[in-house]
């Protein structure tokens, strides 16, 4: 097992804490490569937005768009506006489904285990991702993980996209949680950024990226399999749930 640590800011940070009463912790997941196997299916389909428009889309230029907003592509990225726009995102939902369709789509390992004890310690469990509403509802729907989130908060619901803090923070609003009460769990460079930048702790699962890329998050771990929700519950903000 591999988990990298960097714990001296987080202890400091929490040591004010009060330890008679502290505070149970709020997890906050993004959902595309944190949790669900479905970086490949959203490559293929921007590939295909992109090349509609006459633009080739490598995988490493594809990469730097991970956690960004569809929109904020569309309009940054391609350039497109009007009509050109909504036929554009309209084309990218469309084009995922038919990817996800015919060659299915996965849960990472460990994600199902780790949930249930969220659940089962009555944590606060709420999902932050960048993926518009219709795409993430067809996600959760489909691999039955709507039911573990109480809040979820899509890209279309936040002004800027990650590295900003937005997400992270209309989501802790939502849940009714301090950021210094948070454990965000992701798996992109931008998704890190932005948990730290919301003063948040944040748990890095090297799904997508190698773990010296993810080297600003508190922890870096190469799966859910190394992760207990109790454990970290304990670790970053003293309770034991």
């Amino acid at each position: 097992m591999r988990l990298f640590c960097s714990m001296t800011s987080i202890e400091e940070n929490h040591r004010a804490a009060n330890s008679q009463n502290p505070p149970k912790p709020a997890f906050i997941f993004d959902m595309d490569g944190t949790l669900i196997a479905s970086t490949r299916a959203d490559y293929l389909a921007w590939k295909k937005v992109f090349e509609q428009e006459g633009r080739d889309l490598s995988f490493q230029d594809y990469e730097p768009l991970l956690g960004m907003k569809s929109s904020v592509v569309v309009s940054e990225k391609l350039g497109l506006s009007g009509e050109a726009f909504d036929k554009a995102m309209t084309d990218k939902i469309r084009f995922f489904e038919e990817v996800v369709k015919r060659d299915g789509i996965e849960v990472y390992e460990g994600v199902y285990r780790f949930l249930e004890e969220i659940k089962s310690a009555g944590f606060k469990c709420a999902l932050a991702t960048s993926s518009r509403r219709p795409k993430t509802e067809m996600l959760l729907d489909s691999l039955n993980l709507k039911k573990y989130f109480e809040v979820v908060v899509t890209g279309d619901m936040i002004e800027h996209s990650k590295p900003a803090p937005d997400i992270y923070l209309f989501a802790a609003e939502k849940l009714n949680a301090r950021p210094s009460e948070c454990v965000v769990l992701e798996d992109a460079v931008a998704g890190v950024a932005a948990a730290k930048a919301a003063g948040m702790c944040c748990i890095a699962i090297s799904n997508t990226h190698l773990p010296g890329q993810l080297q600003a998050a508190d922890v870096v771990a190469e799966s859910f399999l190394e992760l207990n929700a109790a454990e970290l519950a304990e670790k970053f903000c003293g309770s034991r749930g």
